[in-house]
């Protein structure tokens, strides 16, 4: 990732998720791969895998809202965040989230 090495990363990424299939961030990883590459639909689909085997890490949440936004599901982005906030009231980075989120979709 730091290479700037996507194939790379992808194919250390599945490696690691072999013999680790429970890692979330090997799915955070997968995900910021579909992401470069404009696979938004992919990028949701494995940051959700991220998510449920991590529910409680709030920076998974965040991406997860974040890949919403970028799909253009304002929506659903929101209502992540807003998830996120219910279980980490003062997680910073949500509230940035929500607050860029509302206003993108405001200003159109």
């Amino acid at each position: 990732k730091f290479d700037w090495d996507w194939e790379g990363m992808k194919k250390m990424a599945e490696k690691g998720l072999q013999i680790n299939p429970n890692n979330s961030y090997g799915y955070i990883l997968l995900s910021n791969y579909h992401l470069v590459k404009g696979d938004l639909g992919n990028a949701i689909n494995v940051a959700l895998v991220a998510e449920k085997l991590d529910p409680l890490n709030p920076r998974t949440g965040c991406l997860v809202a974040e890949t919403y936004f970028m799909d253009k599901q304002f929506e659903k982005s929101i209502n992540q965040y807003n998830k996120v906030l219910e279980l980490f009231p003062g997680y910073g980075f949500a509230w940035d989230g929500m607050g860029a989120r509302q206003i993108s979709t405001i200003d159109g």
